[in-house]
């Protein structure tokens, strides 16, 4: 089998492109394959195939198995993956996820893709609640951009109450989970636990949902997310729609 290892922001993934591999049954390779110390290590694994309704088509599985509605940090990959091996020549391209078709603008230079747009769609909070821990209350708000994410507004953030809150609000509700911090009013930090993987460098979707709700604190329209593993730009547009803006890097082509 071939596979592609790839990254946004540290957010990597085996790329495995099904419209020249055939392989079945993934979710229970992913435990294997995603260790990082026994196999090939990753967040997850993200399949590319032919679509009747878009250009291609994404599947991601978590390290776990499990699978989700969309990625991201992935889907960018996934546009760089397709042009770069000349799969496609269009720089906009449609993709289809779990959570529908999201156009990708590509940005190239010496004919390699560098930096991919995803149009994210139209965020939705769907639900506040108040969660304790350590008998201090905290708000988590509850909002939808392809994956639900549980975001939590915090003046600190702190490994102790990334690795316990989390697992909490996990336990409860099957979610993302996001730390952020106001560094000013152009500049987000954010920390990742995610269902599945537990702490990531970086999550695509979970930076717009960062950002979708501090635009409706604020009301502004653009901000940098400063991850672990980097920087996204989001912003939205008058129709609502936010736009993800980052890089996407192959680290190595592979076979087992």
């Amino acid at each position: 089998m071939k596979f592609t290892k790839m990254e946004g922001l540290g957010n990597d993934y085996i790329y495995i492109d099904l419209t020249r591999e055939k392989i079945e049954n993934i979710p229970s390779i992913c435990k294997k394959l995603c260790d990082r110390h026994f196999g090939i290590g990753s967040d997850g694994i993200i399949t590319i195939d032919k679509s009747s309704v878009a250009d291609y088509k994404m599947n991601i599985y978590n390290a776990d198995g499990t699978e989700a509605k969309m990625c991201g940090n992935g889907i960018r990959c996934v546009g760089k993956y397709l042009y770069d091996n000349k799969l496609t020549r269009k720089k906009e391209i449609n993709i289809e996820t779990l959570s529908g078709i999201k156009k990708l603008y590509l940005k190239t230079e010496y004919d390699i893709v560098k930096e991919v747009t995803v149009d994210m769609g139209i965020a939705k909070t769907l639900k506040t609640k108040i969660v304790e821990y350590n008998n201090t209350p905290y708000e988590v708000e509850y909002v939808t951009t392809g994956n639900m994410h549980a975001v939590i507004f915090l003046k600190e953030i702190n490994d102790k109450i990334v690795n316990e809150l989390a697992p909490i609000i996990q336990e409860i509700d099957d979610v993302n989970v996001e730390f952020v911090k106001v560094l000013d009013k152009n500049n987000l930090f954010v920390r990742v636990y995610e269902r599945g993987s537990k702490e990531t460098l970086a999550c695509g979707t979970g930076a717009t949902a960062s950002a979708y709700v501090y635009f409706n604190k604020e009301k502004i329209n653009k901000v940098n997310v400063n991850l672990l593993g980097g920087k996204l730009v989001i912003n939205t547009l008058e129709n609502k729609h936010l736009l993800m803006t980052g890089p996407a890097n192959k680290i190595y082509d592979g076979v087992l």
